[in-house]
């Protein structure tokens, strides 16, 4: 998605299809890397018993995370963080981490990734 840099852009859910998809999860990028922009968005979304192994983003990144649905174990590196519906957790996403979804639920959260 180009998205203008002058003028307001919407981006309505039905709209958008997941830019990964596997067994038990789907990735939805809602602004995906360019050059001209500092961050990336996207929404996650991981089904009961699912799982999302992500590897490091480079040097520098750092992710931010909302939980709007469900309960997210969060585990990067040796830290392991359990949160649950409107819990937020920024981390240094420059190593391996993995978003797991133990409950019965759909798990929903959203990510902006930055770097320096």
């Amino acid at each position: 998605i180009r998205t203008p840099k002058d003028e307001s852009y919407l981006i309505r859910y039905d709209q958008i299809t997941a830019v990964k998809e596997g067994e038990k999860y789907r990735n939805f990028s809602y602004f995906p890397y360019e050059t001209q922009r500092d961050f990336e968005l996207y929404q996650l979304e991981v089904e009961p018993g699912g799982s999302y192994d992500c590897t490091s983003h480079g040097a520098g990144t750092m992710e931010y995370l909302v939980v709007h649905q469900g309960e997210l174990t969060l585990t990067a590196g040796a830290e392991v963080h359990v949160l649950g519906e409107g819990d937020a957790i920024r981390f240094c996403c420059d190593r391996a981490h993995r978003y797991e979804n133990r409950k019965s639920i759909l798990l929903k959260m959203s990510v902006v990734f930055t770097w320096n």
